[in-house]
């Protein structure tokens, strides 16, 4: 038996992946437990937020933060036994803690320019605000 057939029964013989720490699950997609880490409600934050935004160009100041707060409350109620003021209280200050976090990425990852130009009437009429556009 050469080095790469042995290489090739090894392989054939390892256990199926382990789940992604980033979400959860070996097929990428999101659990509950992977929604209630930092990374996955900011990102479902983001994603939320903007696909509201992309589809109904509807995007005001607080929409993001509303989120990131149904979130961070629903996490509690989903995953702890928990319902004291006191985990309310640290659920709403998480709340803000992931969506400074989906900030930071929509103002890192989004397109459109960074400059506020002087817009006219007709140019904000006929303005369509793309998927990746600043929240405010």
């Amino acid at each position: 038996m050469n080095a790469f057939s042995a290489t090739v029964l090894l392989a054939q013989a390892s256990p199926p992946t382990a789940p992604s720490p980033a979400t959860g699950s070996s097929n990428g997609l999101y659990t509950v437990e992977s929604m209630v880490t930092l990374a996955g409600a900011s990102t479902l934050t983001l994603v939320i937020s903007n696909a509201l935004q992309y589809a109904f160009n509807f995007n005001p100041k607080w929409l993001a933060l509303a989120i990131a707060q149904a979130l961070s409350i629903g996490g509690v109620y989903l995953t702890s036994g928990d319902h004291s003021p006191k985990s309310i209280i640290v659920a709403l200050v998480n709340g803000f803690v992931i969506y400074s976090a989906a900030v930071g990425v929509n103002k890192t990852g989004g397109g459109g320019g960074g400059g506020r130009g002087v817009a006219t009437t007709q140019s904000l009429q006929s303005l369509r605000r793309g998927f990746w556009a600043f929240w405010w």
